[in-house]
């Protein structure tokens, strides 16, 4: 299984991402979602061969679709990547941390221990 993200071009409205969103359930072989935000879409590959044709689809209605290279930096961004699932599972530690009150210092170790935690609790 590979994964990869795309930039989307031509992409002008939420009802343009809507429509890559489309092509993405479409296509077999092919799971992923797409960001209106970032203008790109994020896929997980489950047979290689179906890229050329998801990426013709798209480019039919209008779309341009290039692949983002990925540097060393974007190998340490789950670390620090902020989503929901996180912030809910940070949500006993904040209480904990209300409830005991510690010295101010004491927060910047208890705030690494805290991310590296919801790391591997994700995993």
């Amino acid at each position: 299984m590979r994964t990869l993200s795309l930039e989307i071009g031509g992409m002008k409205n939420r009802r343009s991402a809507s429509e890559i969103q489309k092509i993405v359930n479409q296509t077999e072989g092919i799971k992923g979602n797409v960001s209106y935000t970032d203008s790109r879409v994020h896929l997980m590959l489950t047979d290689e061969n179906v890229l050329d044709g998801f990426i013709a689809n798209a480019q039919s209605l209008g779309y341009t679709l290039s692949e983002i290279e990925r540097s060393a930096e974007d190998d340490d961004a789950p670390l620090l990547r902020w989503d929901k699932t996180m912030a809910i599972r940070s949500i006993p530690f904040l209480l904990l941390l209300l409830i005991i009150k510690p010295h101010p210092l004491l927060l910047i170790p208890v705030f690494f221990l805290v991310l590296y935690l919801m790391k591997h609790w994700s995993d």
